[in-house]
């Protein structure tokens, strides 16, 4: 009757046998049918032998079959589901009417013994439930009882029970808890049927089945199956396989994508130049809003970087549609919450001149750049202004490049496409690292600031960052604790490089902050600034350090509350030196600090030293004196 239902059964035997089931299927023969018409139609076959060697010889339609076969298991699962709902339904009804009789009854006072009727059974029924567990749990059983006996035993325990669960369905309702596992149960085997249908190491994809609201689609961890039933959200159900569903191929949109590169790229030059035509570098180096190069971007396939014009550091990537989608990556984790103005600045520096068709003050917000058209309008008037000219993405590389932003990667995005078997990278720093290398964002924050950089060959810019661990995260800068960075930033080339950096602090600890502060009127907690004031010496005869030699302003403590707001402020001088914490433990300052600048380790202040002294200024004058900045983690993140 089904010739062909041997092929399938031949080829998929676990999953043919659960579905053909007369005893647990109760649509078995239409799902026969289902299975012999899907092998005929797709192998095209006329004869089951003939089908079995196409199906053979072409792997396409084998995967075909596989795929009809999920359908037709899903299709199986969404009929005994409505079977199942018509039922609880049917039964809700009935017990819904048997409540409001109830309720007739005792609404009638001359009728009270009728009204109290199921009550009393109910009684009977529950004591005689727990009377009957107490039996047989502390006697013995008749075991040498007549078999009709025990036969009438077996009926009258059956009865017993399912008496009690209609008193408690009664009473208490019905358990959707019960009926939630019944379906659970149900679509389980679902999941069987389907692993049995496919094998490992087949690239992801997402497929749209034509004969049913069916959606199948693959990911890292395998196949996802959903059904979707517009009036009935029960019917849905979504089950994770192994991968064996073709792929789809990459569009013509993305010839000369990239896949996600390793962080090392931030420090690969691969300059590209301009050449005749004067191509702008935001467009040959294919990054549309020409941000910097970043361990973040490599995630979204940047190849290193070039420098342009002014000594800036641009990104390279392999195509605009991974430079765009950096971009948007960019834009969601460091300029949310800014005004466009503001955003505007910082992502340009001090040649920040806002963005084309947009309000300087209107805020950019993370929904802002999640959605499509507002956040391509966005990027596009930035891309505008970096490049002069007009789009280098077409409309459909736009969406790519925002889609590959919401994935998170470029491999993640690509792994839905045809022959993309692409490892996921970890990330490099977590704790919400910075998007540019630290010295990039520490010298912008410097130009922002109005503060003086210098950039000769080999001279030096000392900076401190509250509040900022040695990696660039933010930390919530609590007290008592070396949780500062001290760092010292060059140039090369005109180009910001970072010479050093260590774990320190700005701040004074408890012992000297709270417990005995030094000063009547509070211990001394430097003004965030930049001060011309230290000069190489010696730190209360015990090491050398940069002591303080002119003015700085410091606020003092009074209440003691280890902050700096409300406090008063003084200048002059304190003695507030840069020297090194003893190898003092990083969560206690101890009495390493009552107010200096402080770096943790002593290995790391005498390399701090030999850096600084290293400036040919100071080598030209042993007098020279240094600047410092003093900066919270909120002018640089």
């Amino acid at each position: 009757m089904f010739p062909f239902l041997a092929i399938a059964l031949q080829l998929f035997p676990k999953l043919v046998a659960s579905l053909t089931d007369a005893k647990t299927v109760s649509n078995a023969n239409d799902i026969k049918q289902f299975i012999d018409s899907a092998v005929k139609s797709i192998s095209g076959a006329t004869t089951p032998d003939k089908a079995r060697e196409v199906l053979t010889a072409d792997p396409s339609k084998m995967n075909d079959l596989k795929i009809r076969l999920a359908e037709i298991s899903l299709e199986a699962q969404k009929l005994d589901v409505a079977e199942i709902q018509e039922y609880n339904r049917a039964a809700n009804e009935s017990t819904v009417d048997a409540r409001e009789n109830l309720l007739a009854m005792l609404s009638k006072p001359d009728s009270m013994w009728i009204s109290m009727t199921p009550a009393i059974i109910s009684y009977i029924v529950v004591i005689g439930f727990v009377v009957l567990i107490g039996l047989l749990l502390f006697t013995d059983p008749p075991v040498k009882a007549d078999t009709t006996v025990l036969q009438i035993i077996n009926i009258c325990i059956g009865a017993v029970a399912a008496g009690f669960a209609t008193v408690l369905n009664f009473w208490l309702g019905s358990s959707l808890g019960s009926r939630r596992k019944d379906t659970a149960s149900s679509l389980s085997s679902t999941i069987n049927q389907v692993r049995d249908l496919t094998t490992p190491n087949q690239a992801s994809a997402s497929v749209k089945t034509p004969d049913t609201d069916t959606e199948i689609s693959t990911s890292d961890g395998g196949v996802s199956v959903t059904v979707n039933d517009a009036g009935n959200d029960a019917n849905s159900a979504e089950i994770a396989t192994p991968r064996d569903i073709q792929t789809t191929p990459l569009p013509a949109s993305l010839v000369g994508i990239g896949r996600s590169t390793d962080p090392s790229t931030v420090n690969v030059r691969m300059d590209i130049p301009q050449g005749a035509d004067r191509i702008p570098a935001s467009i040959r180096y294919h990054n549309p809003g020409a941000q910097y190069p970043s361990r973040e971007a490599a995630q979204f396939g940047q190849l290193g970087y070039g420098i342009i014009g002014g000594g800036h550091k641009i990104a390279t990537f392999p195509s605009p549609v991974n430079g765009a989608a950096s971009n948007f990556d960019l834009l969601f984790r460091r300029y949310t919450g800014m005004s466009i103005g503001a955003a505007g600045t910082k992502w340009t520096g001090a040649n920040g001149f806002g963005v084309p068709g947009y309000d300087s003050n209107l805020l950019i917000g993370k929904g802002m750049i999640e959605q499509p058209d507002q956040a391509i309008a966005l990027l596009k008037a930035i891309a505008g202004r970096e490049s002069g000219k007009d789009d280098a993405l077409t409309p459909e590389q736009w969406s790519h490049a925002h889609a590959m932003f919401r994935a998170g990667s470029a491999d993640r995005y690509l792994a839905q496409f045809q022959g993309q078997m692409l490892p996921l990278r970890e990330a490099i720093r977590p704790d919400d690292p910075p998007d540019e290398q630290i010295e990039i964002l520490i010298v912008e924050a410097l130009k922002r600031l109005g503060y003086v950089i210098d950039t000769n060959p080999d001279e030096v810019n000392i900076v401190y960052v509250e509040g900022m661990n040695e990696d660039g995260s933010v930390n919530n800068d609590e007290a008592n604790k070396f949780n500062d960075l001290r760092c010292v930033i060059g140039f090369r080339n005109g180009v910001p490089a970072m010479l050093g950096k260590w774990q320190a602090t700005t701040e004074p600890g408890f012992y000297y902050g709270r417990d005995h502060p030094i000063n009547r009127l509070g211990a001394a907690r430097i003004k965030f600034g930049q001060y011309s004031a230290w000069k190489v010496g010696i730190h209360r005869n015990t090491q050398e350090a940069l002591v303080q030699v002119k003015d700085v302003t410091v606020c003092r403590d009074l209440n003691r509350d280890m902050e700096r707001k409300g406090d008063t402020e003084d200048t002059g001088l304190f003695g507030i030196n840069q020297h090194g914490g003893y190898d003092q433990p990083s969560d206690d300052i101890g009495k390493a600090s009552a107010g200096c600048l402080v770096g943790r380790l002593m290995s790391g202040h005498r390399a701090f030293m030999e850096t600084v002294k290293g400036d040919p200024r100071y080598l030209a004058d042993q007098d020279f004196v240094f600047r410092t900045a003093i900066l919270q983690a909120s002018d640089v993140a």
